[in-house]
């Protein structure tokens, strides 16, 4: 049997689970509960010892790291189409892939992860000086990566890269006031539009990112 293990509100759970809605592959989903600690079962930690969400169990044999899952699926399932063969155009996907998690997912977590509150809340400082940061890089990644083509790294059509920053980019928008590049909307439109399962997909993060984001927003006087 083939399992998707996910906690439907982690942004990193929504990449795979929306690829996997987008190409009907056949991965029964499971949810675990973190906030009920099952990510920490002795069934669940034989699985993954790391005890991280998403995972994908396939008879037995775990895989984690969302990107990692991506990747499988699209070689085991032969999905060329978005993640090449060929060594150049794959290069570009993995590139993207690992700027996601080593720069972007890397500034999200400390710039977003106070008002999304699974961390401590930031000083007034600490939170401006990280917004400013976070504006940069979304900068950066617009001129950089989106400046040749419709998706990421200059692709005519969406690849693996695609699904997971899309997922981070989930998280990164509880920012209230945010500068979101003009670029990344249209990028992020363009995304769901030939991916619309997606939308389904983020549904229960993208709910979640909302109530955290409004929290944030003056309180209207009665």
């Amino acid at each position: 049997m083939s399992y998707l293990h996910v906690f439907p509100v982690s942004a990193n759970a929504v990449g795979p689970m929306a690829f996997v809605a987008h190409c009907e592959l056949k991965y029964e989903t499971k949810i675990v509960d973190l906030m009920k600690g099952e990510h920490k079962s002795e069934d669940f930690l034989k699985l993954n010892p790391y005890h991280t969400i998403p995972t994908l169990s396939v008879d037995g044999w775990g895989l984690w790291e969302s990107n990692s899952i991506l990747r499988y699926l699209a070689v085991e399932h032969k999905l060329e189409k978005y993640y090449p063969t060929d060594a150049k155009a794959r290069a570009k996907v993995d590139q993207v892939l690992d700027y996601r998690q080593t720069s972007l997912y890397a500034k999200a977590i400390k710039s977003c992860y106070s008002h999304l509150g699974f961390t401590a809340k930031l000083s007034e400082e600490d939170d401006k000086k990280l917004r400013g940061e976070m504006e940069a890089e979304l900068d950066m990644f617009a001129k950089v990566y989106l400046s040749d083509g419709r998706f990421a790294a200059g692709f005519a059509e969406p690849t693996i890269a695609d699904f997971s920053i899309n997922s981070a980019l989930c998280f990164i928008r509880v920012l209230a006031g945010l500068k979101m590049p003009k670029a990344i909307d249209e990028y992020t439109e363009a995304f769901i539009k030939a991916c619309p399962k997606f939308e389904k997909a983020a549904e229960a993060c993208t709910g979640y990112v909302k109530t955290m984001h409004d929290k944030q927003l003056p309180k209207k006087e009665e």
